[in-house]
């Protein structure tokens, strides 16, 4: 049976969250987008290009298609690498520089957010601000361990 303490240390650790952070990233916006199927790809261009996709020739649909499938894999692929960079700070740090690396790892999420939306988009901004948030906490909090 796992002690109550035991889990609420590992809660308390930078590493935890920073792992957690990682995987739900890679799940949910690395191994997704870069999955996309083609309905998918055409609705994306659809909402994006509205009556300039709507009245464009087949041609030229399938041109901003491709378009939108690149932008959805760099997406992912990029959400991919950032995630393997806060695993590799998790995993290669300790101590006083981890909980550095968990708010450095946290803010940056956050500012991938905004920068990777091309605008302030605030489903995107809330939903890495979710993920990032525990790691930026716990590691604010792990600061002062002088290990």
């Amino acid at each position: 049976m796992v002690n109550d303490i035991d889990i609420k240390a590992a809660l308390m650790e930078p590493k935890t969250w920073m792992i957690l952070s990682s995987v739900v990233v890679v799940l949910m916006l690395g191994i997704g987008p870069m999955m996309i199927s083609s309905g998918e790809v055409a609705d994306m261009a659809e909402d994006h290009f509205e009556e300039f996709y709507t009245n464009a020739s087949d041609a030229d649909k399938e041109t901003i298609e491709e378009i939108k499938e690149d932008e959805a894999y760099f997406f992912g692929a990029t959400n991919i690498a950032l995630s393997l960079f806060i695993l590799g700070f998790a995993f290669l740090t300790e101590g006083t520089t981890r909980s550095k690396s968990a708010v450095f790892c946290g803010v940056s999420l956050i500012l991938w957010a905004i920068y990777s939306q091309g605008e302030l988009d605030m489903g995107a901004l809330g939903f890495y601000s979710v993920v990032s948030a525990p790691m930026i906490i716990v590691g604010a909090l792990n600061l002062k361990d002088g290990e």
